[in-house]
């Protein structure tokens, strides 16, 4: 029973660890598709904004 546990766990670490890097690089894409928008511009100075205040 102490086996059967210890496989769930490490199942079920595995797998949200995989969703959290999948979520991580899905939004590290995406960042990188809109900054070679035509939007690239207006959301650079966004980030601009954030960074002064």
């Amino acid at each position: 029973m102490k086996g059967k546990l210890l496989i769930l766990s490490i199942v079920f670490v595995t797998l949200i660890v995989t969703a959290l890097l999948w979520l991580y690089i899905k939004d590290f894409i995406e960042k990188h598709d809109i900054d070679e928008n035509a939007n690239g511009y207006y959301i650079m100075h966004i980030k601009e904004d954030v960074q002064r205040t």
